[in-house]
């Protein structure tokens, strides 16, 4: 099916994603045949009350680049080869760092921002978001766990919690503990006054489809942050709506028994009709290029009523130009729905290896010959002296990758989504200081004007 008509912009946008959430190691020793439904109602039963009694996970685990070994072809020394050849391709590291360069293109792009989330991660991004040149900021919606260690650690917390409350409760009153939280969080509101369109995650997980329209409902109306550091600037303008990433989900025959991300936009969909959800709220998707052999699915969703995408990082090349090709074959961009390419801003092999897990992809042979370049070249760049040779590959790569998306039709834009500490610095560095993606919209989905001037571009 040909989508004709023009994308028609809102004002506002919030969101939520999956992009944020810690790497899940699937199981590898379960059977391949569907599980039986008595076996495993009772287990979603059971997950959706600990989870309603915990609340979601409101930290991050950021892979540790200390962990690590770096590792990638140095593309200084060989200039002529794109993205997708160096990621087979093996040499040593540059010996120097190089400044970045990478041709200026009047063609405009969106960007959002994934925001930080946990009492940890207060204000990481705020010299990011600072920078005014980001339409929307996406705030996830992360559950209790991601992976199957940290969904048991969640449950034996939850059954010790009553006695803990029980001491806590026994002893005198004294400071409270979140009044240093209070005070960071006034701090990070009032470092800066810039506004950006927030686009809510509303996760299904393991929630029933009543709970799911409920969250629906509230996002989109609610002013107030569930995140305290992160300032609220208005109801949401968008809605991410995901699968979610609970443990649960990846076991065999889990997913037809629980409503998917298509579900909830249709739900999504006709509560707009109904006027539960503000008629100009915009409804978004993700995509995984790296595993999807078509765009069948996203055609489906935009049909749903999707109208942007962010789509995971692009780690196996091919498969990504096939999957926008597809797109692109069946009318999609440009049209109907915008796509954000997610960019993570690789810093070192670990934070790589995070993301493949993270993507799903780390089975792939493109993916592990990536991962391995990276790894050669932290090899080629131990100790404290080559420290900086690796950082100026991976910046190097990061600025190669966002060209070679730029010169791409059918891309709309970039989700920015860095964890690490030196992901986010060279995310400013490259987005901000370099310009490597020099026309940026800072209102690109927002406002009719700008929308249109990025339609006929």
């Amino acid at each position: 099916m040909l989508y004709k008509h023009r994308f028609t912009p809102v004002t506002q946008l919030h969101t939520n994603t999956m992009f944020t959430v810690p790497a899940a190691k699937k199981l590898t020793h379960l059977p391949s045949t569907p599980c039986p439904e008595s076996l495993i109602l009772p287990l979603i039963s059971a997950m959706r009350h600990l989870h309603a009694q915990s609340g979601p996970s409101s930290q991050l685990t950021a892979f540790s680049e200390e962990h690590v070994e770096p590792s990638i072809a140095s593309a200084a020394q060989h200039p002529e080869l794109n993205v997708g050849q160096r990621q087979s391709h093996s040499s040593s590291i540059p010996q120097q760092s190089t400044s970045i360069k990478t041709p200026l293109r009047s063609r405009h792009f969106i960007l959002s921002l994934e925001r930080a989330v946990g009492l940890h991660a207060l204000g990481s991004d705020e010299e990011l978001r600072a920078s005014g040149a980001f339409s929307a900021e996406v705030i996830p919606d992360l559950p209790i766990a991601t992976t199957w260690g940290a969904l048991a650690r969640a449950s034996a917390s939850w059954f010790t919690a009553g006695s803990e409350l029980k001491q806590q409760s026994n002893k005198k009153d004294g400071p409270s503990s979140h009044q240093p939280v209070l005070a960071v969080s006034q701090l990070k509101a009032e470092l800066s006054s810039v506004v950006t369109s927030r686009v809510n995650t509303v996760a299904v997980n393991l929630r029933s489809m009543a709970e799911v329209e409920r969250r629906m409902i509230e996002a989109s109306t609610s002013s107030a942050s569930d995140q305290p550091h992160i300032k609220a600037d208005s109801s949401s303008a968008a809605l991410l709506l995901v699968s979610g990433s609970h443990p649960l989900r990846t076991l065999p025959g889990v997913n037809r028994l629980l409503p998917s991300s298509v579900d909830a936009l249709r739900a999504a969909k006709k509560l707009k009709s109904r006027g539960l959800i503000p008629g100009a709220t915009q409804l978004w998707a993700v995509a995984n290029p790296n595993l999807e052999r078509d765009a069948s699915l996203l055609e489906k969703k935009v049909e749903h009523g999707a109208t942007t995408i962010l789509t995971q990082p692009p780690f196996d090349m091919a498969a990504f130009e096939a999957w926008l090709t597809d797109v692109e074959r069946r009318g999609l961009p440009d049209h109907a729905v915008n796509i954000l390419v997610g960019m993570p801003f690789i810093s070192s092999p670990g934070n790589l290896a995070f993301w493949l897990s993270l993507a799903g992809c780390s089975g792939r042979p493109a993916c592990q010959q990536l991962l391995a370049g990276f790894q050669r070249a932290a090899a080629a760049a131990a100790g404290i002296a080559g420290k900086p040779q690796l950082h100026a590959y991976c910046a190097q790569y990061n600025a190669d990758l966002l060209t070679q998306l730029c010169s791409r039709t059918g891309v709309a834009g970039f989700h920015v989504m860095p964890i690490t500490a030196s992901s986010k610095k060279m995310a400013h560095q490259l987005l901000i200081r370099e310009k490597v993606v020099a026309a940026v919209l800072p209102h690109g989905i927002l406002s009719s004007s700008s929308s249109s001037a990025h339609a006929t571009s």
